[in-house]
């Protein structure tokens, strides 16, 4: 399964906020 480097960049960010809240 191949992943674009913006949705890979959309990912930790999310990923980030989900650790953030």
């Amino acid at each position: 399964m191949h992943i674009t480097c913006q949705e890979f960049r959309k990912y930790k960010l999310t990923k980030f906020t989900i650790i953030a809240i």
